[in-house]
């Protein structure tokens, strides 16, 4: 049987079993900066484009074995999945070679069995979102060009985290190494080698995984989610720890940032119609690093058509268009996904009871009534707050839907 040797590059070539499997093979797919290890006579092909380069490969396992030539690990962030993908395993032998993760923690001198990783190749939009839902750690930032670093720092700037310590690390194990360690907030520019990666010290802010308090939120007086409230809130929601959630008509955030203490790996769309409210929910989300959620300033009726599929979903508010986002919604939820509606008025408690009983659910109904000690009367008494109504209800693959979608 022939195989696809997938061979690491590392700093020094390839290792030892690497090379013996280089040399018996004509033919190599990979890069020109790998050609001085390349045994001579052995043709080297453009791994690039890969959907072109991947066909070829599967053409020519049918008579000869080939050589695909990668920078390291090829398994780590590497050729190696979309080969995995592409071709039955059997067809394929591994070579590792040193990592440029180990050749980088090791130039700064830091352990990094405890440390994360992030690829951005095609996706430096996603940097933020991803460094929030992680511990205190050391992330190391895998990037796609010379530009990504600079660029990197300037979005971390525009989140407010312009102090997080940076290096940048380039053409790792070669004479023309270089390590620039600096602020967020003063790294230069560049250029940087296109063969780079980056470690950012990480430090989230620290607070509490739920029970952050009404008046630590920015928010528009008398519209947000009281502390007690948003607690049973969250629990009907009984979140997952991975997926995706909706918050429609979410004010302030306080249910979306709140969430992520509990589950900081979701994804969450927070739909707000209101400019000031939208404005303290974009405060909310800087001051508590919350940059898994993406804030839309639009009609949630428009903007739940064309989102991912949720998990989860919250309606706080709903415009008057009440039925049309349940019906869109229950359209959209994936199956065993969950929605909680809150309700102040009976009005809106008996058209989401009967919206939902309409749709084939069978709707869990309670009354939270609180009541708060004033400490600046004397003698001190409680105070009642206004009743809140919270709707919640699962989806089953029986659950007939007539959505909108």
């Amino acid at each position: 049987m022939f195989l696809a040797h997938v061979i690491g590059i590392g700093p020094h070539g390839p290792t030892k079993d690497g090379h013996q499997a280089l040399s018996g093979v004509k033919v190599a797919f990979g890069a020109k900066r790998h050609s001085p290890w390349l045994p001579p006579g052995l043709l080297l092909k453009p791994l690039m484009p890969l959907d072109q380069s991947i066909k070829e490969i599967k053409e020519r396992l049918s008579r000869e074995s080939v050589a695909v030539l990668a920078s390291g690990d090829p398994l780590f962030f590497g050729i190696g999945r979309r080969l995995l993908k592409e071709i039955e395993a059997p067809r394929l032998s591994f070579y590792p070679a040193v990592s440029s993760i180990q050749l980088a923690f090791a130039a700064i001198k830091e352990p990094w069995d405890r440390a994360h990783f992030i690829s951005l190749h095609g996706r430096s939009h996603e940097l933020l979102r991803k460094l929030a839902s992680l511990p205190q750690t050391k992330v190391a930032v895998l990037t796609s060009s010379g530009k990504d670093p600079f660029r990197m720092a300037q979005r971390l700037c525009s989140a407010g985290l312009e102090d997080l310590k940076l290096w940048v690390l380039e053409d790792l194990g070669t004479p023309s190494q270089r390590i620039t360690e600096a602020r967020a907030r003063s790294l230069p520019p560049g250029p940087y080698s296109d063969l780079n990666l980056v470690i950012i010290d990480w430090s989230p802010l620290p607070r509490p995984r739920l029970g952050l308090r009404t008046e630590e939120f920015s928010y528009q007086r008398g519209l947000i989610t009281k502390d007690e409230v948003r607690a049973i809130i969250l629990a009907k929601l009984r979140l997952p720890a991975q997926g995706i959630l909706w918050d429609i008509g979410a004010g302030s955030g306080s249910v979306a940032i709140e969430a992520l203490g509990i589950s900081p790996q979701l994804r969450v769309y927070a739909i707000e119609k209101d400019p000031l409210q939208i404005k303290y929910l974009q405060e909310n989300i800087r001051r508590y690093q919350a940059f898994q959620i993406e804030a839309l300033f639009e009609n949630a009726e428009t903007a739940i058509k064309r989102l991912p599929s949720p998990d989860r979903v919250f309606i706080g508010g709903s415009g008057g268009k009440l039925r049309e986002i349940i019906q869109t919604t229950l359209a959209r939820l994936n199956p065993g996904g969950r929605i909680v509606i809150s309700a102040v008025t009976l009005d809106t408690l008996s058209q989401a009871d009967e919206i939902l009983r309409g749709e084939g659910l069978r709707p869990e109904i309670i009354s939270v009534q609180i009541n708060r000690t004033d400490s600046g009367t004397k003698p001190r008494i409680f105070r009642a707050e206004n009743v809140i109504f919270i709707i919640s209800c699962e989806k089953t693959d029986e659950t007939p839907t007539s959505g909108l979608s």
